[in-house]
């Protein structure tokens, strides 16, 4: 298997990782890519303009992807953040954005 396959595969298998939400995965993947990346390093590889057009286009959809999942995690740490300190907001049924206060206890509740 030629470098450039191994690294189309790889982009590949990465893309999979992350739209499966493993991101404990990429680690090892990130790995994967150095040792792939040093390869590239210590030898003469040729590739055709076909085979960049492919790794660029595969990079450039996982850099997205990444952004993506970056932007979900960030969105969701927000939200916890909001719920412990008693800003969260919801919609109610008549769709407005409304608070939605953090309750002392469930007792004080019923």
């Amino acid at each position: 298997m030629s470098i450039a396959e191994k690294l189309e595969e790889l982009l590949d298998h990465e893309k999979d990782t992350l739209l499966k939400g493993d991101l404990d995965k990429l680690e090892k993947l990130a790995e994967v890519k150095e040792l792939l990346s040093s390869e590239l390093g210590m030898g003469n590889h040729l590739f055709s303009r076909e085979e960049v057009a492919n790794i660029a286009k595969k990079s450039a959809r996982n850099k997205d992807l990444l952004f993506a999942a970056q932007r979900g995690i960030q969105s969701a740490i927000n939200q916890l953040r909001e719920a412990t300190e008693g800003s969260f907001q919801s919609y109610s049924r008549e769709g407005v954005r409304a608070p939605i206060t953090r309750m002392k206890s469930v007792g004080k509740r019923i």
